[in-house]
């Protein structure tokens, strides 16, 4: 239902094309638009990006390219280790004030961060706004 939702969309997007709009205001025009979904929900507004990605996709390949693709589910993060999950929901239960930055010093200068690998502040603020709340 996914892939035929965002055909539905792009389909408005290729429109504008065929009738002689260059891409990037079919792409802003159709933007700004709610878009019903194909399984009845409540309509989504889709962003310039989105539709840049999803019109340059299936330029590209088609149709089947616009299905999600599969992701791993879990309980917690397929980025963060599990030692440093539970350190920052025992701190959080402490210190429910803390901020993300304050967490991760912490967890640096306790040694919970080294071995754990590299990776994006980013990528963890993002995980913790699920895991350590």
């Amino acid at each position: 239902k996914e892939a035929l939702f965002r055909y539905t969309v792009v389909a408005q997007v290729r429109a504008q094309m065929l009738a002689g709009v260059c891409r990037e205001d079919a792409i802003a025009e159709v933007a700004e638009r709610s878009h019903a979904r194909v399984d009845g929900g409540e309509p989504e507004e889709v962003t310039q990006r989105r539709l840049q990605r999803w019109t340059s996709a299936y330029e590209a390949a088609g149709i089947a390219v616009l299905e999600p693709k599969s992701r791993r589910r879990t309980n917690t993060s397929l980025a963060l280790d599990e030692k440093l999950i539970d350190f920052l929901r025992r701190e959080r239960a402490t210190d429910s004030d803390a901020s993300i930055p304050e967490l991760l010093r912490r967890a640096k200068a306790l040694g919970v961060i080294e071995g754990c690998g590299s990776f994006a502040t980013s990528r963890i603020r993002s995980d913790l706004l699920d895991i350590a709340s």
